[in-house]
């Protein structure tokens, strides 16, 4: 973070937002304008360790707020009706612990964990959410400061002149006081000694991966570990049923017509409050044709079935940098279609109606053998001049770079409402299809852009 904080410990993570259960501050952001910073101005406080050298307001890094406690986090001003479960969670950890700033961004924007956008049952519908939330003045706005205290944390700061570097808290502190133990090293030949403790911590439960994208039929050996504990056993549950679970860990994905989801929770058998969840979505057999078209709000997308008799899956998975709905742009929807947005002549116009910005990867479980994956790009709009170098990036498959720099100007010639396929052959040999498409900062850039990676749709298809 720009703030030098930890990032790591304070990002939220789809599984606290799953439990509706988040114990620790969030991370936001501001713009610029509305920091303290200069050249001259030692505008940080602790735990920050950075000053904002664009910042021009009275707010520093480090300033930790907490959300008014009369303010109503369970009932939308707007509709009438209650906040989901998950947004309820958000707004309660600012009650309880807060948000701290720690970058400049947009005005009041959290940091969530990647998996957050990865996961098919939160992503864009999870943060969109959020965002609606937010842009009402009814106290929970950041930017409405008089609902929002401000929390003290000088007695926490550790003394000494590098200790607010030391990534630790002072132990005479009256809230926290972290249990550790003491580790003493001697000098066997002069018997001097040192002394460093040893922040001691609860048992933890973690997995590789907090979604799984798996395909009927397949067999997957889920992996988790075990931290603070010599006892590294732990069981796994699932809800709601959807093919089968072993205590183990052993996941056999059921036949589906559509892509269909549950939550895999492992827990430690040392202590069952430890515990994490992976979010499975199982895919049917067969080959896989899905368009970048978010089925939450606010776009409430549907599958399309083109002339050959494929449908079109709505989003299922695929993990982004950053996912909100200014992420997606829809072309060709109501009457301006056939010949405006797309070549009126094109069939099948709507695999390319919607559009995904973003470095983006999409890893499925899927049965060994060699797949086609087809990747799907245009910008909508026919006939407009598309300068070269604006939009150019990288394909990669199984960890092997297919295209190091396809600019899509070049191969739609100059020109927007070109649709583009670019195809792909992937060897799969572990039961795992990895493929992706990365942003390329092109040696003559033109300027005044910043190139963004995009994906209108993808297929796979098993050869």
């Amino acid at each position: 973070m720009a703030g030098g904080q930890l990032l790591g410990a304070n990002l939220v993570t789809a599984h606290e937002i799953r439990t509706h259960l988040i114990r620790h501050l969030m991370f936001f952001t501001l713009p610029n304008g509305s920091i303290a910073g200069g050249p001259n101005c030692p505008c940080f406080i602790w735990p920050a360790t950075s000053r904002a050298f664009a910042g021009g307001s009275y707010l520093p890094y480090g300033a930790r707020l907490r959300l008014d406690a009369d303010i109503d986090t369970v009932n939308n001003p707007k509709t009438g009706q209650p906040y989901s479960p998950e947004i309820q969670a958000v707004f309660q950890a600012w009650k309880n612990y807060g948000i701290m700033l720690s970058d400049g961004g947009l005005d009041g924007q959290s940091a969530v964990d990647a998996d957050v956008v990865e996961d098919p049952g939160l992503g864009s519908t999870f943060l969109y959410e959020l965002g609606q939330a937010l842009s009402t003045s009814d106290g929970k706005k950041v930017a409405d400061y008089s609902h929002w205290n401000v929390v003290d944390e000088s007695s926490m700061e550790p003394t000494g002149k590098t200790g607010w570097l030391s990534g630790q808290v002072n132990p005479a502190n009256p809230y926290y006081r972290p249990q550790f133990a003491t580790a003493i090293a001697t000098d066997k030949t002069t018997g001097a000694q040192t002394r460093y403790p040893i922040i001691l911590q609860g048992v933890t439960v973690g997995v590789p991966n907090g979604v799984e994208t798996i395909q009927s039929g397949m067999r997957v050996q889920l992996q988790s570990w075990v931290r603070g504990t010599q006892n590294s056993t732990v069981h796994w549950s699932m809800s709601p049923a959807l093919g089968t679970l072993a205590d183990g860990g052993l996941y056999t994905a059921p036949a589906v017509t559509t892509p269909t989801a549950t939550l895999l929770t492992v827990a430690s058998d040392a202590d069952p409050q430890a515990s994490t969840t992976v979010r499975v979505m199982v895919f049917p057999a067969g080959n896989v044709y899905m368009r970048l078209a978010p089925a939450g709000p606010p776009f409430e997308a549907v599958p399309y079935k083109d002339s050959q008799g494929n449908v079109w899956q709505t989003i299922f998975t695929g993990r982004i940098g950053y996912s909100d709905a200014p992420n997606y742009d829809q072309y060709g929807h109501g009457a301006v279609a056939p010949g405006k947005v797309w070549p009126a002549n094109k069939v099948d116009w709507r695999i390319w109606q919607w559009l995904r910005w973003g470095e983006q990867e999409y890893r499925l479980r899927v049965p060994n053998g060699t797949y086609a994956v087809t990747l799907y790009m245009g910008i909508g709009g026919v006939g407009k001049t598309l300068a070269l170098h604006t939009h150019e990036q990288s394909m990669e498959c199984q960890g092997q770079t297919a295209n190091a720099d396809y600019d899509l100007s070049a191969a739609g010639g100059g020109v927007t409402g070109v649709p583009l396929t670019y195809r792909m052959t992937c060897e799969v040999t572990n039961g795992e299809l990895n493929f992706g498409v990365h942003s390329v900062l092109p040696e003559h850039q033109t300027a005044g852009t910043t190139p963004a990676a995009l994906l209108n749709a993808f297929s796979i298809v098993k050869e």
